[in-house]
């Protein structure tokens, strides 16, 4: 959350409670994806010297990818 010293935390966004596990994980799934797609396009459009850090993080995007592929795979097991 952003804070400053002139207000305090706000909360703007939240995820409702009765939102499933598989909806929660898709929904994840696509969100980073879609930042490792901006990124990726970002990054073909920069200079050469700015190009390695958003591959870097687009990088850092992937491993996040795999990660929530992991865990959607133990879910459809326990499923």
């Amino acid at each position: 959350m952003c804070t400053d010293s002139y207000n305090s935390p706000v909360r703007i966004f939240s995820v409702r409670p009765e939102i499933g596990t598989d909806a929660l994980l898709a929904n994840a799934y696509e969100t980073i994806a879609g930042a490792g797609a901006m990124t990726n396009e970002f990054a073909d459009n920069l200079p050469d010297e700015h190009r390695c850090l958003a591959l870097a993080i687009q990088q850092m995007i992937e491993l996040g990818l795999l990660l929530v592929e992991a865990v959607q795979d133990r879910v459809d097991r326990v499923s």
